[in-house]
């Protein structure tokens, strides 16, 4: 695969600490990994994947963790279901009751692991998740209720035989509730969806006011949970399930392997101490398209930023106020957007902007709550890195590009 050789100069003569150029290099690298994962996600829509099959993991990877395991996993295995739970709790990207069965089996289970803990005493057996592979596969077998006898009858049992009996009283009333609510929730979010469903395919057929306001409103009952979630953890765990294998493929699983390595990684080649500082990073085009887009939005805020002071010198001479040296303030904003503008137009050779507006276009058929979501996404990512950038003075500073094993591109 190639890849491109980013090489970095700071724009100001600042000082920076070790940890934080080590912190700016992480963040850009974390970016980017975000970038590659939302970039696989839309490819594999624009393939034919239907946007129901992908869900995001409510934590992030550890880069402590080795995860030899990650790949496919089967949901009709009881080691694939365990792998996958001790990712996290998987939130789908759009409808689909069987990634919501895992969800509130997940989380559930994780609820009363750690409640049931404290009531348990040392020595004693835990809840067992070699079990979960059960819960799961009952909970799936139905769409418009969750499917929890088994569960629950694990629970109950766990509570006579296990708990102290001072407390199972207690622990019982505690399991009701719990169960209650997972059932309670579970239908109520089908509810809703399905509501959402029919109001986005009529939409697609004819956009009234009225439409619109409905729709909204049941977003406002939806909260857009994939987003946050990607959005929120700085190295997310993205998804795609497999009904006919009943199975689940962990995208851009080599980034997250320890010892695996991955063409599209991130790799910090060196950096200078010079002054200024100088960083240079081997990735993909994907990161170059990150870049283009920061760019761009920056050369936009200061092309309005220069309207505004253009407007007040006008002001200054017409008599209606005083502003110093205007000029001066005028020709810094200039200066700034000429070297963004050298910039965009290296990566535009590089990145093919092109191809940002085609992905838009390609996937214009989805569903409104997925493309909104994937369109927040990216805007996150775009302006993280440009605050990134901001605080390490790297703002305004040049960036110079080359291909590897082909022509410069400076």
């Amino acid at each position: 695969m190639s890849k491109i050789e980013f090489r970095l100069e700071q724009n100001e003569d600042e000082f920076l600490k070790s940890w934080r150029v080590t912190d700016f290099a992480n963040k850009i690298s974390e970016l980017h990994y975000k970038h590659e994962l939302l970039n696989e996600v839309r490819k594999r829509i624009k393939e034919g994947e239907n946007p129901q099959n992908f869900f995001v993991f409510d934590k992030s990877f550890s880069i402590h963790r080795s995860y030899k395991y990650l790949g496919t996993h089967k949901l009709s295995s009881k080691n694939g279901v365990k792998n996958l739970y001790h990712l996290g709790v998987p939130i789908p990207l759009y409808s689909n009751s069987k990634i919501d069965a895992v969800r509130y089996i997940f989380d559930s289970f994780s609820r009363m692991y750690t409640k049931f803990n404290k009531e348990t005493g040392e020595g004693q057996d835990k809840l067992d998740k070699n079990n979960l592979y059960f819960f799961v596969k009952e909970a799936m077998t139905s769409d418009e209720k969750i499917e929890i006898h088994k569960y629950q009858k694990y629970l109950n049992t766990y509570v006579s035989t296990i708990i102290k009996p001072k407390s199972q009283k207690k622990m019982r009333e505690l399991v009701f509730e719990e169960l209650k609510k997972l059932q309670v929730d579970y239908m109520n979010r089908y509810e809703i969806q399905k509501k959402m469903i029919e109001v986005e395919e009529e939409i697609k057929s004819t956009k009234t006011d009225s439409l619109s306001k409905r729709y909204d409103e049941l977003v406002s009952k939806v909260p857009g949970l994939f987003g946050r979630s990607f959005i929120n953890n700085k190295r997310p765990i993205v998804g795609v399930y497999n009904g006919e294998s009943n199975s689940v493929e962990i995208l851009c699983k080599n980034f997250i392997k320890q010892n695996v390595k991955e063409e599209r990684q991130f790799d910090l080649k060196g950096i200078s101490h010079n002054s200024p500082y100088v960083i240079v990073f081997l990735a993909t085009y994907v990161l170059a398209q990150l870049f283009y887009q920061m760019y761009v939005n920056k050369i936009d805020r200061l092309q309005v930023q220069n309207e505004i002071v253009l407007d007040d010198i006008e002001l200054v001479d017409e008599g209606y106020g005083e502003r110093e040296e205007p000029n001066i303030e005028a020709e810094d904003v200039r200066n700034k957007t000429l070297i963004l503008e050298v910039n965009r137009d290296r990566l535009k050779e590089v990145a093919v902007a092109l191809e940002i507006s085609k992905q838009q276009i390609e996937l214009a058929s989805i569903p409104l709550s997925v493309e909104n979501t994937l369109i927040d996404i990216a805007n996150s990512n775009i302006n993280k890195m440009a605050t990134n950038f901001d605080q390490n003075g790297f703002s305004n500073g040049s960036l110079y590009l080359e291909k590897t094993n082909q022509e410069n591109s400076k």
